[in-house]
């Protein structure tokens, strides 16, 4: 199953990525005529497609950050998975009592978030980025948002590259490939593996960049 799913990643991130390198590669060397004038910043509503559990998922959220050198952002972000995660069968919540099964694992993740864009007014860039804080899981009774137990609180650091398409002076679009690794997970029957691994998060981003 896990082979499976990382296949069905890889098959819509390889074309992505190719098309989007393709395009930088086109406008390599080509400028927009704008200057940093320090100030200013962009919020971006945010959708990851990611694994977790060996599951696809999909989490929504958004981030946002602030101008602080020319190319550099800091800023901060938060996602939460909206689609189903099954757990495990057998899973108790952390400090609850034996309940119904099935249950699904509901992840959030929140945190800072550093940004470097090279090449910045170019159309098409190259963008990194480091997000780093916290992640929280707990378990919800199948199909429903019923919390079971207590809510596991967990680091998080999840570092991406991407390709970023200047479309006006204030909207540009960003498809990245990132990957999660967590810590200190203790909610029974999950561990830091079913929570680590690849994502492609998709932000349209709004403001003055």
């Amino acid at each position: 199953m896990k082979s499976y799913k990382i296949r069905q990643f890889l098959h819509i991130l390889v074309p992505l990525m190719i098309l989007l390198f393709v395009t930088l590669d086109s406008s390599f060397g080509q400028t927009i005529d704008k200057e940093f004038g320090g100030r200013g910043g962009f919020g971006a509503p945010v959708v990851k497609y990611t694994i977790l559990r060996d599951q696809g998922v999909i989490m929504l959220g958004g981030r946002g950050g602030w101008n602080i050198a020319p190319g550099w952002t800091f800023g901060g972000g938060v996602y939460a998975t909206i689609t189903e995660v099954d757990a495990r069968q057998g899973a108790v919540p952390l400090g609850g009592p034996d309940v119904v099964q099935p249950l699904d694992i509901k992840f959030e993740c929140f945190g800072l978030d550093i940004g470097y864009a090279y090449r910045r007014i170019a159309p098409t860039h190259l963008t990194l980025n480091l997000f780093f804080g916290g992640a929280a899981a707990h378990y919800v009774k199948n199909k429903t948002s019923e919390q079971q137990g207590e809510t596991d609180f967990m680091f998080l650091i999840e570092p991406a590259v991407g390709v970023e398409r200047i479309i006006t002076d204030r909207l540009h679009l960003n498809l990245a490939i990132s990957y999660r690794m967590v810590s200190g997970v203790d909610q029974p029957l999950l561990k830091e593996s079913d929570l680590n691994g690849p994502a492609v998060p998709l932000a349209v981003k709004f403001g003055r960049f």
